[in-house]
């Protein structure tokens, strides 16, 4: 439904084209990474410190339960950082366990936006990207060691969806299973359901088909969906 961005025939790439992406990946790391340190993000965030302890805690006592696990019910991502976390616990004199898998779930992030820019914008417009996404806007540094409410770890969703709408062929059903389970992660991930039905109902083909699209679309997240809403009816039912 959606071209790439223009191909420039016969064009040199630029010195700083030739850089492989993971360069500007683990340069965007390192950067986090010392900010981090240097400033302690992780103490400016209470709710991370309390999630710590809890995870603590659970380490001392052998505890493996999925409530001792998951931060809070609303958050499934919360339960792959704890899990991310617990490896890192070695090198916790550097950072937090939970600051070091923020970092590893935030260069997960920018690997797959660089991706889908390269692929998807003229090279001069993806480079431009890919070195704002070393030092980001002062804002946004602390999200590479703090999990504020899980926002950055689904950073990666709407260029996911950018990737898919570019497909030759789309599966509407497949796309809202896969959907359905990024809303597992985090609910931010839910603002993609409208945005998407929006992009198809614009698009060129007749109602028909964009109500059947969007109908699939719709299947498909509500299924993708169904196993984090069993688990909040019978496992997990806090706030």
């Amino acid at each position: 439904m959606v071209t790439s961005g223009p191909v420039q025939q016969d064009r040199v790439p630029t010195r700083l084209e030739r850089i492989p992406w993971g360069w500007w990946v683990l340069l965007g790391t390192v950067v986090r990474g010392v900010h981090g340190v240097a400033a302690h993000t992780w103490n400016t965030s209470p709710d991370q410190l309390a999630w710590g302890l809890g995870l603590e805690d659970a380490w001392r006592s052998g505890g493996a339960a999925y409530l001792q696990w998951v931060h809070y019910p609303h958050e499934g991502g919360s339960l792959l950082l704890s899990l991310l976390a617990r490896v890192f616990v070695p090198l916790a004199s550097v950072m937090p366990p939970l600051s070091w898998a923020a970092l590893v779930a935030d260069s997960g992030c920018r690997a797959v936006q660089i991706l889908v820019a390269r692929r998807s914008f003229s090279p001069r417009a993806a480079l431009a990207f890919t070195l704002w996404t070393v030092l980001a806007v002062p804002l946004m540094l602390p999200w590479g060691t703090i999990n504020m409410g899980l926002h950055a770890l689904v950073s990666f969703a709407p260029f996911l969806l950018l990737a898919a709408v570019q497909r030759p062929v789309e599966r509407p059903l497949l796309l809202g299973v896969g959907v359905g389970a990024l809303c597992m992660l985090a609910y931010d991930a839910a603002l993609l359901v409208p945005a998407y039905v929006g992009f198809v109902w614009l698009g060129a083909s007749g109602v028909q088909a964009r109500a059947g699209h969007v109908l699939k679309f719709l299947l498909g997240a509500v299924l993708g969906l169904l196993p984090h809403v069993l688990t909040r009816l019978w496992v997990d039912h806090g706030f």
